[in-house]
């Protein structure tokens, strides 16, 4: 009896110790193109490196793409506490810039007091390339629930407020007017083994007729911005095969539907990339 009493008093304090939210909402801070609630651990850098190669359309001649320059996201975030990272990212097309920064409000419980997790995203994009400059910023929610140990899935609102920038066009410069946009995206994970998942991601602009009024580029894709991948878990490593109908990576353009020509998947048209993510300790 004395051992039971003993054993309980060591338990009893260790069990109101343990975390009562839920981990691994998703397996990764990103998936595709879209970013999760899931938080770097303070003190904690991330490395990330995404490409994106050629239309598959092309067929064998070009390899299903493969042939083809591929685009590239390199993007640093760090955990400055458990519930706020920040980071910097640079995308090869356009010469994008990236300042980010994301803060989780709460946590999904274990016993369903607090149902979903919540965080929010800000991101600035400064566009370089000569001619073409752009600065827009986006501000995303983040809205997640665990479904057990196999699915979760996101609700990803919102806003992109383009600012006014001048660009050529056919030889001409035009004023591009400032300009807000809003959408959403949805994301689902589905475990397949305890390092192993498969995801499914999806965006589109609501306002997508005033946003074409107001661009230079009218090929935004019909039907909005679809991604599937494969995510694998190795040792402190995490890498994402993916295929998309949009081969941009920054978040700005992908979530908003730009497309480089025809994006029908159904006719065939997609591209084959991955993103490779690497963790470091730095406490």
């Amino acid at each position: 009896m004395k051992f039971i009493r003993l054993y309980l008093l060591v338990l009893i304090p260790i069990m109101a110790q343990m975390p009562t939210h839920v981990f691994d909402t998703f397996k990764s801070t990103r998936l595709a193109n879209i970013s999760t609630v899931e938080q770097l651990y303070e003190g904690t850098l991330e490395l990330a490196i995404a490409h994106r190669f050629g239309d598959a359309h092309s067929g064998i001649r070009e390899f299903f793409g493969l042939d083809v320059s591929p685009s590239m996201y390199l993007m640093f975030d760090y955990g400055i506490t458990d519930d706020i990272q920040l980071g910097v990212a640079r995308y090869s097309r356009q010469k994008v810039y990236e300042i980010s920064g994301k803060y989780r409000f709460f946590r999904q419980q274990r016993d369903d007091s607090t149902p979903l997790s919540l965080s929010m995203l800000a991101t600035m994009m400064f566009q370089t390339e000569e001619f073409q400059e752009e600065k827009s910023l986006l501000t995303q929610l983040l809205i997640a629930r665990k479904l057990g140990s196999v699915v979760s899935i996101q609700l990803s609102p919102f806003i992109v407020q383009r600012f006014e920038s001048e660009q050529l066009d056919a030889g001409n410069f035009l004023t591009v007017g400032s300009q807000m946009v809003y959408g959403t995206g949805v994301s689902a994970r589905f475990a397949i083994g305890k390092h192993n998942t498969i995801f499914l991601e999806w965006s589109d602009v609501f306002n997508k007729d005033d946003w074409n009024k107001n661009s230079l580029t009218r090929d935004q894709i019909k039907g909005g911005v679809f991604s599937i991948g494969y995510n694998i878990e190795v040792a402190g490593h995490t890498f994402q095969l993916i295929v998309s109908n949009t081969a941009k990576l920054n978040r700005h353009k992908s979530i908003l539907g730009y497309s480089d020509g025809k994006q029908d998947l159904l006719d065939g048209h997609f591209y084959l990339g991955f993103n490779l993510t690497r963790l470091f300790n730095l406490n």
